[in-house]
């Protein structure tokens, strides 16, 4: 963000919960928001501007060093669902216009393949 406010972008892409400041003092304009579905009502989805697939999604992951033993993750992944599910962690996250996918592993190796090729996809057009 603060390479678009000095003007060395035209653009740039932000998470929903950065974008809540600039956003009510008139700083910055969405122009579209990643996904099929709407987060606002007046601001076009990727899909819809015709962007398709999981492009622009960008995830927050957590991760642990390699050789953490399997019951401190275990431990972790319990307590990051706990959280999930957790009213008040809810609400701020919708306040922020954040949503909650947890994903552990294997899964969410799925979800970065399926994004890498719709990229692709997207910088094939673009070409």
């Amino acid at each position: 963000m603060q390479s678009l406010f000095a003007g060395d972008l035209d653009v740039t892409m932000s998470f929903p919960s950065g974008d809540a400041g600039p956003l009510s003092e008139g700083k910055i304009r969405i122009l579209a928001t990643a996904g099929s579905e709407r987060m606002y009502e007046d601001v076009p989805s990727f899909e819809e501007v015709g962007i398709k697939g999981d492009v622009g999604f960008k995830h927050r992951v957590v991760v642990a060093p390699a050789g953490t033993p399997p019951e401190v993750i275990e431990n972790l992944q319990a307590a990051f669902e706990a959280l999930n599910g957790d009213k008040t962690v809810l609400k701020l996250m919708g306040i922020l216009n954040e949503d909650i996918q947890m994903m552990f592993g294997s899964d969410y190796q799925i979800v970065r393949e399926a994004q890498l090729a719709a990229y692709k996809e997207l910088v094939e057009t673009l070409e």
